[in-house]
Formats: C-alpha cells, structure tokens, sequence
C-alpha cells in the first residue's frame, strides 16, 4: 500500500511540475509582450530547431528589423531578413536556399525574434491536447 502511496505521489509531483513548466513557458511571458510560438518547419534550422518554442518580442516597432533580424509575419512564418525597403522586407529561412516568393509588408510583421528552446514544443503540444490536458488537471 506504502508503494502504491509513494507511486502516486511521485506522479502528483510530475504532473505538478509539467503544469508550472507549462504556466511559466506559455503564460509568463506574455505579461512582458512576450509570445511563445511553436516552430513546424526546419527553415530556420540549425539557428531554430523543429520543435522548438521560439519566444517574439511584439511590442517592437516594425520599422526597427533590419537586415540580418529574425521577424514573425502574421503568417506565423519566422524568417531572416534579408532585404529591406521602406514598406516591406524580404525574407530567406536559413536552410533555404532561395529567397521567400512575397516581400512582408511591415505592418504584417508581428515582432521580432529573441530567442528558442529546443524540443519544448513538442512537449507543449502534448501536454496541451484538449484530452490530456483535463486529465492532468484532474489528477
């Protein structure tokens, strides 16, 4: 019985844990206009990996990327830029190799790139499914 006890709480703890990892990756940062989004394609590897959570800035100024900025557009497509006029800027994933086909207008830029964590998402995607997550909540 002692073992049973022991299992459960262990498993109490872990759902514990996963739920204010959830809170603190997701909910946290957006009090500082922070967004989590997470990557689906390897465009942008090996800077940011499939799978990753990659974290925006949106309360920046379109007009302050520039060449070399990482920028999500409101396609949720988050690309290097490469090019930039005074209303768009042309964007490349880095395991491209050609340019994107449409310049990004700025007022569709969304914010601006600061930085990653590997392998997250995938966690975040699981844990956040409409039928696990009551689960956890319940327990």
């Amino acid at each position: 019985m002692k073992k049973i006890l022991k299992v459960y709480q262990f498993l109490l703890y872990l759902i514990t844990a996963i739920l204010l990892l959830v809170v603190c990756i997701s909910f946290l940062p957006r009090i500082c206009g922070i967004k989590p989004y997470i990557v689906l394609s390897g465009s942008m590897e090996p800077v940011i990996q499939t799978g990753s959570i990659a974290y925006i800035d949106g309360k920046i100024d379109s007009y302050s990327i520039h060449t070399g900025d990482i920028k999500l557009s409101d396609q949720t497509v988050t690309h290097r830029v490469v090019d930039e006029t005074l209303t768009s800027v042309i964007t490349k994933g880095d395991a491209n190799e050609e340019k994107d086909f449409s310049p990004v207008l700025r007022s569709a830029i969304l914010g601006k790139y600061l930085f990653s964590i590997p392998y997250l998402g995938y966690l975040y995607s699981y844990v956040s499914t409409p039928y696990l997550f009551p689960v956890l909540v319940s327990l």
